[in-house]
């Protein structure tokens, strides 16, 4: 079994924890329940691997975001300007 983490920061015992309660919970097989030695701090059975690579962010997505949002900037301030537009004639 292969766990992804983006950083390293549990401990032994933490990640012993982890596996044990994702395999009471039903999201992987219960062999992996019996695996762990949560009193110990061990955990056999299983691979961590630190990978970050997944975090980034497509410029393609960052652009319509930025584009988007200055869309609705620009509605909101149109609103505005015609909302007090039609108070003061009023």
């Amino acid at each position: 079994m292969v766990i992804r983490a983006t950083i390293d920061n549990y401990s032994e015992r933490r990640k012993a924890l982890f596996i044990h309660e994702l395999s009471s919970e039903g999201f992987i097989p219960d062999e992996y329940q019996f695996m762990t030695n949560t009193d110990g701090g061990s955990f056999s059975g299983g691979r961590w691997v630190i990978d970050g690579s997944w975090l980034v962010v497509p410029p393609g997505v960052i652009a319509t975001s930025r584009r988007r949002s200055w869309e609705l900037l620009l509605g909101f301030f149109t609103i505005t300007v015609v909302m007090i537009g039609w108070l003061s004639i009023r």
